[in-house]
């Protein structure tokens, strides 16, 4: 599950990042987890980045998809 691209072709490469960081999360939690609850993906997209740097560190030691986004 790929998030889909939310920008337009006239945005700037800085925007995008963001949205690789939540494709690479997103792989990372189906990985270690499964399939993943309805509305993952939205709330990642949703997220500051601060808030998606701490949910990767949680993704470290975390033993159920709940305790990553504490």
């Amino acid at each position: 599950m790929v998030p889909r691209c939310l920008l337009s072709p006239c945005c700037s490469r800085a925007v995008y990042i963001p949205l690789s960081f939540i494709a690479i999360l997103l792989r990372q939690l189906e990985s270690k987890f499964g399939r993943l609850p309805a509305g993952v993906q939205q709330r990642l997209e949703a997220a500051s980045l601060e808030q998606r740097e701490t949910w990767a560190l949680n993704l470290l030691t975390a033993q159920s998809i709940d305790e990553v986004f504490e």
